[in-house]
């Protein structure tokens, strides 16, 4: 457009006079703010290395130091063999210089002044106590003195007293074994305990219930002048000497007739007459081998069914054997673990929860269930429920059944105090049925020289006038009655 004034109309002259000036004011103001709020420090510093670089066109390489780059190596560095380390001048005086002659391989060490001897291979002493097996057949255990009992017997128990009697509850666990009635027939009147003079006792047999069929072993460590004393108890009761020098006796106990013999000062054999000829051949290596003292009891019952009849208690018959081991706790309980063996597995996974139930159901007193007053005196009183096992499990793998049962110090505290109040008392006298009646005594007086018992006097009736005799005058004496006749 051409003005008539002769000038050229620019941009700056129509948006005013002074829009050039504030133009250059916010184009400035506006690269300050994208300096200092951007990437402006990374743009200055890399314009600071612009003067390094040479763009001319010669063939120069640049060194670079990579040892200044923070990089591993790609690969491990073999290591160099480092030049020995010079010695300083202080040290070269007093060390002298080395010899150039070629180097000598090291000579041995001389021997020292103590040598101390490689220690000999030492075979292990087989008659050392091992770890006793769980699970154990207990006429394996018993060595040399089990082999007069069956090794197939129904019931096979071994009982290691030596271990009991370590326990906190020993002392009391011998006197209730003392109370009991088979212990008081056998050895009541020997005072024998036990736990403190009996070590181990193997039992073997068909049953428990009929023990006249029963096999005993025992370790003692009585001493022989004891066990004759005890053997003469038994025969002066009820037996006699076999041998007196070789302490074999025939007695009755427990309502059977048995064999007793001392093969040698540690062992007492028990067994029925039948195996009278097997324990006279008994000799001095009839003896238990050494335990480790790490178990109680351990048993095994063949039909465990067969074996509980008549003692109340009914046991599944698929239920073919049970094997049971007892040890002590360091914190004074016992832990019972048994080990059984069913006809499959669907019976053997229903009775360990069988097994469980009953065991809990038995052991466990809940006394706000009971009915009637005591319920709800216990409510009143608060009593809580009591259990008297600490832990109870049963489970099966297979057709296995495996059980443990755990019981605190406390709790067999308890049941001794159960088990006592149910036993006879200690100072019972033995049963007269098995005691022979004693010869009458010289001091006293004779039976036909006993004064004769007043007869009760009659009251008078009248006479029968049929038979009646005729009464005797005065002047006639009464005619002696006959003597009565000796019974």
């Amino acid at each position: 457009m051409i003005h008539t004034s002769g000038s050229l109309d620019t941009p700056w002259e129509r948006v005013g006079p002074n829009f050039r000036g504030r133009f250059w004011k916010m184009l400035v103001a506006s690269l300050m703010a994208h300096i200092f709020f951007t990437y402006g420090p990374a743009v200055l510093g890399l314009v600071q290395l612009l003067p390094a670089l040479d763009f001319s066109g010669g063939e120069e390489l640049v060194e670079i130091d990579l040892t200044a780059l923070p990089v591993g190596p790609v690969a491990p560095v073999p290591q160099v063999p480092q030049p020995a380390e010079q010695p300083s001048e202080s040290q070269s005086q007093d060390v002298p210089p080395p010899d150039e002659s070629p180097a000598e391989p090291d000579a041995p060490a001389p021997p020292s002044d103590d040598p101390k001897p490689a220690a000999p291979d030492v075979p292990p002493d087989p008659t050392a106590p091992k770890q006793t097996v769980a699970f154990g057949d207990p006429v394996a255990l018993a060595g040399e003195a089990g082999e007069i009992a069956d090794s197939n017997a129904n019931v096979r128990l071994f009982i290691f007293n030596e271990v009991i009697r370590k326990h906190p509850l020993g002392e009391r666990i011998g006197e209730l074994l003392r109370r009991t009635p088979q212990w008081r027939d056998f050895f009541g009147p020997s005072k024998i305990d036990p736990i403190f003079d009996i070590d181990k006792v193997l039992i073997a047999g068909p049953e428990l219930r009929n023990s006249s069929q029963v096999v005993a072993v025992v370790q003692h460590s009585m001493g022989r002048e004891r066990i004759k004393l005890a053997f003469d108890g038994l025969v002066a009761r009820q037996g006699n000497w076999i041998d007196k020098t070789k302490l074999l006796a025939e007695a009755r106990a427990d309502r059977a007739n048995r064999i007793f013999s001392a093969p040698n000062d540690s062992v007492v054999v028990v067994a029925p007459l039948a195996l009278s000829e097997q324990v006279r051949k008994l000799g001095d290596k009839a003896r238990f081998p050494a335990s480790a003292q790490d178990v109680a009891l351990t048993a095994y019952i063949i039909t465990p069914a067969n074996v509980a009849k008549g003692t109340g208690i009914q046991l599944p018959k698929s239920v073919k054997w049970a094997r049971i081991d007892l040890r002590p706790l360091a914190s004074g309980g016992a832990l019972l673990k048994i080990l059984a063996e069913d006809a499959d597995a669907e019976s053997a996974a229903n009775h360990a929860i069988l097994f469980e139930q009953l065991i809990r159901a038995a052991t466990t007193i809940d006394p706000g269930k009971l009915r009637g007053g005591l319920g709800a005196m216990a409510s009143l009183l608060g009593v809580k429920k009591q259990e008297y096992l600490k832990s109870v499990q049963f489970t099966n793998q297979g057709k296995e059944i495996h059980g443990s049962i755990e019981v605190t110090e406390s709790q067999l505290t308890l049941a001794a105090d159960f088990l006592a109040g149910y036993l006879p008392p200690q100072d019972l006298p033995p049963p007269k049925a098995e005691v022979p009646k004693s010869p009458p005594s010289l001091d006293a007086p004779p039976a036909e020289d006993a004064p004769p018992q007043p007869k009760p006097e009659q009251s008078p009736r009248a006479p029968d006038p049929e038979s009646a005799e005729p009464t005797p005058s005065p002047d006639q004496s009464p005619e002696p009655a006959p003597p009565a006749e000796s019974e």
